[in-house]
């Protein structure tokens, strides 16, 4: 007994299913980023509408949310090609994401600003439990059978399609960011009520699905207080221009590869789209930073700055030493960026910095055109 509490860890809620929010992924996976979507992309056609508020650049407060099933029996929905469930209306296929979603998952709110997610894929992803309950296996690790075994979770990351909520068009300010698990009762978090030939019951809802249809849910006799745990929030404070390339680096990162600790030394500079663009730098005198970074970005014009690209985004990138002189400058070429719409029409581009290691003085570059 001693050797298997040593590595028992998990604490059950229930007897019966219970979902609870992971709040600690909710607190540190919760970042700002800069993204393109056209009018075709997969954000613009999910549900009932849309993920954000129109095509182009937008601007995501991208978060983690995750929920475990604490209790002792698995939340259960099953195979989405079951014609019990499709009559019902528990699952919708998602035409451009080419699997079924379940659409009563989760609902997120920053302050006043809804999120608008509604596709889900109830799966098994993560073991948090360690008990006589919860198997080293799991049968729901696909979208095509669907659930959350016993002390595992269901994990949808920062950087999921439609995993934020859009604050282009908000002001600075602190407000709390939400969500409610299984807000409208679709998952059963107690006994499902049978009838008399051990057949699940189930109940028409006020609500339709993305094509008009009514759809049903189980009936399911809740356990007391059954969502008392289904509320998790933070306080997050958005900054204004910001983005978690701009914040400072936690985790002690250094170099060139990293995506935090950078600053806006130039928001826009004109060029002309499509040619070719070559840049010299060179530290200030005086200074003692031993290297810094450039990253050259897009910029935006309907956001009038700098979409803060990540590594992987960035147009090109450079080291300057100290040993670069105005005369022999660290060079970089890259393409002007293109017209992407109507609004984008190209022609912009910024310039980032950040010290190759983060313990170093921040300083800007000289730009030799």
């Amino acid at each position: 007994m001693n050797i298997a509490n040593k590595y028992r860890f998990g604490n059950h809620t229930s007897t019966l299913p219970d979902l609870v929010g992971v709040k600690k992924n909710l607190l540190e996976q919760t970042r700002v980023a800069y993204r393109y979507y056209d009018e075709n992309s997969c954000v613009m056609h999910e549900g009932r509408g849309q993920c954000i508020g129109a095509p182009g650049w937008r601007r995501l407060l991208r978060f983690t949310s995750s929920a475990i099933n604490s209790g002792k029996r698995d939340i259960h929905l099953g195979n989405v090609s079951d014609p019990v469930y499709l009559y019902h209306g528990v699952f919708e296929w998602d035409n451009c994401h080419k699997h079924f979603h379940f659409q009563h998952y989760s609902n997120f709110l920053f302050g006043q600003t809804p999120g608008r997610k509604v596709g889900f894929c109830l799966q098994t992803t993560w073991r948090y439990f360690n008990t006589e309950y919860t198997y080293l296996n799991t049968p729901y690790d696909t979208c095509a059978y669907q659930g959350i075994s016993v002390g595992w979770g269901d994990d949808y990351i920062a950087g999921l399609g439609c995993q934020w909520i859009d604050i282009t068009d908000l002001s600075a300010q602190t407000a709390p960011l939400s969500e409610v698990l299984n807000p409208n009762g679709f998952l059963c978090e107690g006994s499902l009520v049978l009838n008399s030939n051990n057949t699940i019951q189930w109940e028409l809802t006020n609500y339709t699905s993305s094509y008009g249809y009514p759809v049903s849910r189980v009936k399911c006799k809740f356990t007391p207080n059954w969502n008392s745990n289904n509320y998790d929030s933070i306080d997050y404070t958005l900054n204004k221009n910001t983005s978690f390339v701009t914040e400072p680096c936690t985790r002690s990162q250094s170099g060139p590869l990293r995506d935090c600790g950078f600053q806006v030394q130039n928001n826009t500079i004109e060029c002309t789209p499509g040619e070719n663009v070559t840049l010299g730098f060179y530290l200030r005198e005086g200074k003692q930073t031993p290297s810094v970074i450039v990253r050259i970005c897009e910029s935006s014009r309907a956001l009038r700055g700098s979409t803060h690209c990540e590594y992987v985004y960035a147009l090109a990138m450079t080291v300057v030493e100290l040993l670069s002189t105005e005369s022999n400058p660290a060079k970089v070429t890259f393409q002007c960026p293109v017209a992407r719409d109507k609004i984008e029409t190209g022609g912009l581009y910024s310039i980032l910095v950040a010290p190759t290691f983060i313990e170093d003085e921040f300083v800007f570059v000289n730009i030799v055109k």
